[in-house]
């Protein structure tokens, strides 16, 4: 009895991990491409940041250049669960790098050249990519 409550809970296991590594609905990077004249850096957040704080890209993306935001876990989880629906881009000039604001202070920040909200089905119809301007 024992021993097939083991084979059984086994089964189960090995058939869920497979299914989740087929999900064909996971996504790990969004594409920051800019298509701008200017350098330009990036931060994003969620849309309740309380308690998380902004990340910034590492790096400033040169003018015609790009950047793929890559995550451990899918895009999908983190927008929905963790960011409670949306991801949002923070687009900022160089002057930036001198001075990363807080997500609290960010929308105030006279470096933000815009803000941008990207829901999981928003992301679906850009194939992933986001696009500046």
């Amino acid at each position: 009895m024992k021993m097939n409550l083991l084979n059984f809970v086994m089964v189960f296991i090995v058939l869920t991990a497979q299914s989740c590594l087929d999900k064909d609905d996971c996504h790990r990077v969004i594409k920051i491409v800019n298509n701008s004249n200017e350098s330009i850096w990036i931060a994003e957040s969620g849309i309740q940041h309380i308690g998380l704080n902004c990340q910034q890209i590492p790096g400033l993306i040169p003018e015609g250049g790009s950047y793929d935001l890559e995550i451990r876990v899918c895009w999908e989880d983190r927008i929905n669960r963790t960011y409670q629906g949306a991801v949002v881009f923070y687009f900022l000039d160089e002057s930036f790098k001198d001075n990363f604001p807080d997500c609290d202070s960010i929308r105030f920040n006279q470096s933000v050249i815009e803000k941008r909200q990207y829901t999981v089905e928003d992301l679906n119809e850009l194939n992933w990519v986001v696009t500046y301007p």
